[in-house]
């Protein structure tokens, strides 16, 4: 039993490395707004408890029972770095109020006791000077690895970095890397010693490198030295909680908040295609099932399911189908659950997807999906099924339009699943407040004092502003209240004759907006554009999803798996290394290359990783 226990974990754990770091960097809705907060009271980092900035107390999880890896990296600080040519502006921004060596600064500024402010676990503490203003008293140069975006190409020498070196005096060299590339970028940098001074990461690949290349912010995330960050993360203390690795954070969090109801994930079909061959709309997964089978007779060459992500399609399809496969959260029995552990139901949907896969309905290369893989499929019409927010098939139609009047992806509701009772399943709506991924901070970053500055003036609302919207009086203005808006001269260029359909993603590349944007991501479309018919562009949609959601009787809320900081490192690496495995099974199941016959042993196999004590500490 022992040997076999061992056996699973290796293979387990070859999975995981095989994985890792290659996740898609997907956005999951694509309307966005941002909510801010006001800081109220302070943290005292110099004891043993600290006030939970939710206003509960709470044990410092950085005392001395905790051994940090990071603790023998020096981190070098040239306080004046090199001296080049300045730009500066005469407006005075983000003033601070921290905490100088041997003073405590109050936000009226006053003096009250004494006090130091220092890092644990990283190297040289670094003191944040209060007082502070930008820009910059000489340039910044810091280098930045961003993920690519087939919808929006990052570029460099646009009109938003050039809006941020004015108010800031800070340039970014930013580093582009996109699906294998990206994870190969990523190992290179861990190898050198010296990762990047910012990267955008998500937890799990975080997880694959040793700690001591990042940075610790977790004593500096309060009222004094990191304010506007503190006004982001105090009032969702629990979310930020998730991306914790043993209490501490090496990273500014990258929040994204939405309209969930105007951006539902949903079946969409090729309604020309199915007109064009006699098919009705499907009703239940068996009627999909035949219509798809009609489709790739027709179209031998199509792929007539496929879409821009392999986790799309594992975990919307499955949920959808009645069971989701992977660890996730059951918002009607209100606990975590593994979909594949339910072996009643769940091995015949998964014998259903491989049915899918041997018809040649489901897209060959489903495992190594992508957007541009989607996108090349979509547009030579060579797929008519997909589940998704509607960014993809929009993008997708507007080509096909352009030799094809006709073409069109519509949103459809899920359908009844004979798995399940022969009911509806959906997976429709995320939580409202999500944390995506962090800005990690490098820990061997010159000039970690103004790095740090600089990242937490990208939380102030004139950084908000200037990442999502570019330049004040150029690509956006302030209305009487103070906030952004996109005016009409700006956006109307890529909008339709009608002014109700805009291209985003083309309008936010031009100036390289809202994406990659060092703060909370603001919606950009909607009400913040001047004179646009917000409910001409996602009024029936809008309708339709809560019709939807109403009518199906149930959601699932996407929600990362809560961990909470106390957790051993082990259950974490545990959690990383049983996900990966499950995700490689399910894929082998369908692919053909594990038999079906061996899914008892499978589940065996988990619960003799520990999957269910694992669940069991996130029911808590």
């Amino acid at each position: 039993m022992k040997m076999r226990i061992l056996a699973v974990l290796l293979a387990a754990l070859l999975a995981l490395s095989l994985l890792a770091g290659c996740k898609p960097s997907d956005k999951p809705n694509d309307d966005t707004t941002t909510t801010t907060t006001t800081a109220q009271g302070d943290t005292d980092p110099s004891g043993e408890d600290v006030t939970d900035p939710s206003g509960e107390d709470v044990t410092d999880p950085s005392g001395e029972e905790e051994t940090d890896p990071s603790e023998e990296e020096t981190v070098v600080t040239d306080e004046n770095g090199k001296t080049q040519a300045t730009k500066k502006t005469n407006r005075t921004i983000a003033k601070r109020t921290t905490t100088k060596k041997g003073t405590t600064t109050t936000k009226n500024g006053d003096t009250t006791k004494k006090n130091t402010t220092t890092t644990k676990g990283s190297g040289d503490s670094v003191v944040l000077k209060p007082g502070r203003t930008m820009p910059l008293d000489t340039t910044a140069k810091w280098t930045v690895f961003l993920k690519e975006h087939s919808y929006q190409p990052i570029k460099t020498d646009v009109l938003k970095f050039d809006a941020l070196y004015e108010l800031t005096n800070v340039e970014l060299d930013i580093d582009i890397g996109d699906g294998a590339s990206a994870s190969t970028k990523l190992m290179a940098a861990a190898a050198s010693g010296k990762f990047y001074d910012i990267s955008v990461l998500t937890l799990t690949e975080f997880r694959t490198y040793k700690n001591s290349l990042f940075y610790d912010i977790t004593d500096l995330i309060n009222e004094k030295d990191l304010p506007n960050y503190y006004a982001e993360v105090k009032e969702h203390w629990n979310d930020l909680q998730l991306f914790s690795t043993s209490g501490r954070f090496y990273g500014f969090a990258s929040a994204e908040y939405g309209d969930y109801e105007s951006s539902v994930m949903m079946p969409r079909i090729r309604v020309d295609i199915f007109e064009e061959n006699n098919l009705k709309c499907p009703t239940t997964w068996k009627e999909w099932f035949d219509a798809m089978k009609t489709l790739k007779k027709k179209y031998p060459d199509s792929a007539p399911y496929a879409s821009r992500s392999s986790t799309y399609i594992l975990n919307y399809w499955t949920k959808m189908l009645g069971e989701a496969y992977n660890i996730n959260y059951n918002a009607e029995k209100v606990k975590w659950e593994c979909g594949v552990l339910n072996a009643g139901v769940f091995k015949n949907i998964l014998q259903f997807m491989k049915d899918c896969y041997d018809e040649g309905i489901l897209d060959q290369g489903f495992d190594a999906s992508s957007e541009k893989n989607f996108q090349d499929l979509a547009t030579a019409s060579k797929t008519f099924f997909t589940i998704d927010s509607g960014s993809p098939t929009a993008k997708a139609e507007e080509i096909l339009q352009q030799t094809n009047k006709n073409a069109k992806f519509v949103g459809i509701m899920p359908f009844k699943s004979h798995f399940v009772g022969n009911t509806v399943n959906t997976y429709m709506f995320t939580e409202a407040q999500d944390y995506q991924s962090m800005y990690y901070i490098g820990s061997q970053a010159e000039r970690m004092e103004d790095l740090l500055f600089f990242m937490d003036w990208c939380y102030s609302k004139e950084g908000g502003f200037t990442n999502n919207f570019g330049k004040e009086g150029v690509t956006y203005k302030l209305d009487k209240n103070g906030e952004a808006y996109v005016p009409k001269d700006v956006w109307k260029p890529f909008a339709d004759k009608d002014g109700i359909n805009i291209n985003n993603y083309e309008m936010w590349g031009k100036y390289g907006l809202n994406l990659h944007c060092f703060a909370p991501m603001h919606d950009i479309t909607g009400e913040t554009l001047e004179d646009y018919d917000y409910k001409a562009h996602y009024g029936e949609l809008h309708e339709w999803g809560i019709d939807a959601y109403e009518e199906a009787g149930k959601g699932y809320a996407s929600k990362l798996f809560n961990l909470s900081p106390d957790v051993s490192e082990e259950l974490v690496q545990r959690y990383d290394t049983i996900r990966a495995y499950i995700t490689a099974q399910v894929i082998a199941f369908i692919k053909g290359d594990r038999d079906m016959n061996e899914y008892n042993n499978f589940v065996a196999d988990l619960k003799a990783m520990g999957i269910e004590e694992l669940l069991a500490e996130a029911n808590k």
